[in-house]
């Protein structure tokens, strides 16, 4: 019996003795992924950061389209207006043109003279000379002005060219600083990326390191149950392996709005945003678009793809946005979603 008992003592001590050694590296692992959240959390904040720059310059690329349409706009309806003036001095020359060779030609002369002279008074003539040479002067003050309104759409489409290429520069600018921020934040997305699957290998590690410790627990009681005659038997574990999200791309989608200042609603989204500091996040169906992944949504701007919702199936997404007045404003519309 002694003898039994040393065995079990040994088989237990070979069994058990690398549970003491491997205790260590289950805390390194926790350790390490506390550093891995910690600086995700970070780059978070950063990303967050970034995506406010981004969206305010988004915002910018709107209002400037926005003006450029109306002066566009501006700008063919006072085109329109030159051609019509230019069309009404051109016939108004004609007729002064036909009047004058009228006049040179054939009895005009003769008829604007005998206008003149078959006057009955002198006080008669000075009236048929007045409302003659008035004729005339009216016609050539409405020529005067004329030209003054040509003259003055000219200069004001002149002024709306040089608006709208002022407008051109500025839009070009703020692309150029969205693509910019676009890179920068693809960036982070990207450490962000490495830092979720290194998190998933030491998450992997841990598991495997647990299982193992775990089996050698129960291997070492089992022996030593056996020794007494006490075998017991032990059900297999069981895992599932996550099923790998697709690749977004550009889509055509249906989206609503919601808040976490709606009563119920908690402030932590599905993948651990806080949305009170990272407001930017919308909720989507992760086997259309994936968890974490940076996107531009029409008239939203950019966020984070952070979020999962009960009735967020398919080609549906939830803009987040910080009140209810800015959901209800939002409604429920049609969007493009674009995924970086």
């Amino acid at each position: 019996m002694k003898i039994k008992s040393v065995l079990v003592a040994l088989l237990v001590f070979l069994l058990l003795g690398p549970i003491i050694l491997s205790a260590n590296t289950v805390d390194e692992i926790n350790q390490e992924t506390q550093q891995i959240q910690q600086e995700n959390a970070e780059l978070s904040q950063n990303v967050s950061a970034v995506l406010e720059k981004a969206n305010v310059a988004y915002q910018e690329v709107e209002k400037v389209k926005a003006k450029l349409d109306n002066v566009n706009k501006a700008q063919e309806k006072n085109k329109k207006e030159i051609e019509k003036t230019q069309e009404i001095i051109k016939r108004r020359k004609d007729l002064m043109n036909n009047q004058m060779r009228n006049i040179q030609v054939n009895q005009t002369v003769g008829s604007s003279l005998a206008t003149v002279f078959s006057a009955e008074s002198i006080s008669d003539l000075i009236k048929r000379t007045v409302a003659l040479s008035t004729i005339r002067q009216a016609q050539n003050e409405k020529m005067e002005e004329l030209g003054r309104a040509e003259e003055k759409l000219k200069t004001l489409v002149a002024n709306q060219d040089k608006i709208a290429n002022e407008l051109l520069q500025s839009q070009a600018s703020y692309e150029r600083e969205s693509a910019d921020l676009n890179e920068q934040v693809a960036g982070l997305k990207a450490k962000l990326a490495e830092n979720e699957t290194l998190l998933s290998s030491l998450a992997s590690s841990k598991a495997a390191e647990e299982k193992r410790l775990n089996d050698a627990a129960k291997a070492a009681s089992q022996a030593a149950a056996q020794e007494e005659g006490q075998a017991e038997t032990q059900p297999a574990d069981s895992s599932a392996s996550p099923t790998p999200a697709p690749s977004g791309e550009v889509l055509q989608m249906t989206s609503t709005a919601y808040s976490y200042s709606e009563p119920g609603m908690g402030y932590i989204t599905a993948i651990g945003i806080d949305l009170r500091n990272n407001p930017n996040v919308i909720a989507v169906d992760p086997s259309v678009i994936p968890l974490g992944s940076l996107v531009e949504v029409s008239g939203y701007g950019f966020a984070i793809a952070g979020d999962t919702g009960g009735a967020i199936r398919g080609n549906i997404i939830d803009v987040h946005f910080p009140t209810v007045d800015q959901c209800h404003l939002w409604g429920r519309r049609g969007v493009t979603v674009k995924i970086h």
